[in-house]
Formats: C-alpha cells, structure tokens, sequence
C-alpha cells in the first residue's frame, strides 16, 4: 500500500474520532478520603458497571459516550451521585464529604436537576423517618409505647402521603423527562409511592410525553413494552 494512502486512511480515522461527541463528567468532593469512585450505567435490567474514576484530592474528570444515559456514581456504600446526560450537555458534580449525599449538587442540564431535586426530597424524607425511629427507640421502656407507636406510625403515614403528593405533582409538571419516570420508581425502603397496575395511567401519560422526547430511547423503548404498546 502507498504512502499516501496510508496517510488518508489515518487522516480519515482522525477526523471520525474527532467527530465523535463526548459527555463532559467533571466533580470536586470536598475534605474526600476516597481516592476513586464506581461508576455505573442504570439499564432497564439493571446497573452495568463502566469504570473505575479516580480521584485526586476529590476532583474528578470523565468522559462518557453521548446520548440520553442514566448513570449512578457510588464513592462509597452509602454516598452515591445520579446523573441523567443528553446530548450536548456537561454534567458538573459538587458535594462536602463525609456528608456526600445531603451536599450535593449536580447541573449540567434539565434532566440532572430535576433528578437532583425529587432526589433531595426523598432524603428530607428519610431524615424524618429516622428521627421517628430514634424517637420510638428512645421510649422503649415507656408505659406509653402502645399509643407513642400508633402516633408515629400516624405521623410516618403522614410524611409518606405528603412526598407521594409530591411526586404526583413532580411526574404532572415534567412529563417529558427522564427524571419523571425515575420519580415515579422511587421507594422508600421497600415501600412504593406507585404501582405499575394502580398507578398505569400515571406511566401511560408519561410514555406519550416520553416517546416524542426520547424516541430511541432504551427507557422508553423499555416503559413501551411495559405497557404492552408493541404488541
């Protein structure tokens, strides 16, 4: 083979690398310890994993393959980052460490934000779920734990209707983002707010929002089948 055409078929290889769109990762965690992260890619089945990000002194730079992407990024087993990509946006992480999970701030785009948001709602909740527990642990020996167990049971009731309602409203106002869909899979524990079958029309609105926005997306694609849309 000549030389030049060597020095096409390179130059060729070049040119589609370059043109090959990347999703810009960038986060710092400050006072870290850990020294990498576990990065992986959430699928309709399940969490893949991608790769191992290093950290140096908490900052951290990944590039991840473009296109509309569910990824969760875990520093340790109880602090973890989620992030939605799409096209053209770069996703930016900030967090104080030990306390990861109640300072961090994903931005970036639309997606990320609102999935921070219906994220930072879960954890008030689970902040008051664990102060009821504390409390009802604090009063074991009490003569009263009958009646203080059916009030905190009331109250828990109360906490979890409230973050249910707010979901609804979360799901009814961004029906075409990923973030909703996420939203509505949300569990405390393993207790749902929502259930495929009671719950069908929430899931079929966001479909017909879903499939225009993300059309090729495996999510939808997945929420598609689901639905029994395919058939």
């Amino acid at each position: 083979m000549r030389l030049k055409h060597i020095f096409l078929i390179l130059t060729a290889c070049m040119l589609m690398t370059s043109c090959i769109q990347r999703t810009k990762v960038t986060g710092t965690i400050e006072h870290c310890k850990e020294s990498y992260a576990m990065l992986y890619k959430m699928h309709p089945y399940g969490l893949e994993f991608q790769d191992t990000v290093l950290l140096i002194k908490g900052r951290f730079t990944q590039h991840l393959d473009t296109g509309v992407n569910i990824y969760i990024l875990r520093f340790n087993d109880t602090c973890l980052a989620s992030f939605i990509t799409t096209t053209g946006s770069e996703i930016n992480i900030t967090a104080q460490s030990p306390a990861i999970n109640h300072t961090l701030t994903v931005t970036g785009n639309k997606e990320s934000e609102l999935l921070m948001a219906s994220r930072r709602q879960l954890l008030t909740l689970e902040d008051q779920v664990q102060a009821l527990s504390e409390q009802f642990i604090a009063q074991q020996q009490s003569e009263q734990l009958d009646s203080l167990d059916m009030a905190l049971q009331e109250q828990f009731n109360t906490y979890f209707e409230a973050h249910r309602a707010y979901l609804e409203q979360f799901i009814a106002a961004h029906p075409d983002k990923l973030a909703s869909l996420l939203a509505f899979y949300q569990t405390l524990g393993r207790n749902q707010f929502f259930f495929p079958i009671e719950d069908k029309a929430i899931l079929e609105n966001l479909y017909q929002h879903l499939h225009k926005t993300y059309p090729e997306s495996e999510y939808v694609i997945d929420l598609e089948e689901k639905l029994g849309y395919d058939e």
